[in-house]
């Protein structure tokens, strides 16, 4: 019985539509360094940022979605001060009351603001973004924070190969636009507008 040596796994790389393909998009030579050279940044004060606008965010949305009647733009902003304690009689809408639990969730997490300067300016751009930004966007979302996942469709592995460029997959979390909402939302929503004003795109098709 002749009996062929084991062969070596075969690892599909995994990548992040946000974390690794927008990196790489604003600049590949330090995506490389960071990623194929693990070499981390020196002050990441860009991870507590971007993750406090897109919490408010998220948070904003679903309080939106959920309450009855919705609460009317533009919201109240009264940030708890820094290393103070938070206003007393905020509405549960208010963003300074969604920026505390956001700042809550990143604390656990060992993410915290460089100092208070750039604290204020989070909470300027989430208050710019709740109060000019969400009145057009919110109506168009279908479904808030889906996974998805997809892989390239190519023919099963060869041994002796070594096509790892070939082959990879994207996973990420995405908000989700549909038709019907565009459909549903009055003539003048500026973020309806663009979006139907962009010409269609075809893509290759990929397995999901």
């Amino acid at each position: 019985m002749i009996l062929d040596r084991k062969r070596d796994p075969q690892i599909i790389p995994s990548y992040s539509l946000t974390g690794d393909l927008l990196s790489f998009l604003r600049c590949g030579l330090q995506y490389r360094y960071h990623n194929g050279s693990a070499l981390p940044p020196s002050r990441p004060v860009q991870l507590w940022f971007g993750e406090f606008i897109h919490g408010v965010l998220e948070i904003a949305y679903r309080i939106w979605f959920s309450t009855t009647p919705k609460p009317i733009f533009p919201w109240p902003s009264n940030p708890t001060p820094y290393l103070g304690t938070a206003p007393v009689g905020r509405a549960p809408y208010d963003i300074g009351t969604i920026g505390d639990r956001v700042e809550s969730m990143l604390t656990a997490q060992g993410k915290n603001p460089r100092s208070n300067i750039v604290r204020d300016s989070a909470y300027r751009r989430a208050e710019a973004a709740i109060n000019e930004i969400a009145p057009y966007l919110f109506p168009l979302v279908s479904s808030a924070e889906e996974r998805i996942i997809g892989t390239r469709d190519l023919p099963p592995l060869q041994a002796n190969t070594n096509l790892r460029t070939d082959r990879y997959e994207l996973h990420g979390i995405i908000d989700v636009l549909t038709d019907v909402q565009l459909n549903n939302v009055p003539a003048d929503n500026l973020i309806r507008n663009a979006i139907i004003s962009q010409p269609v795109l075809n893509y290759p098709s990929t397995s999901r």
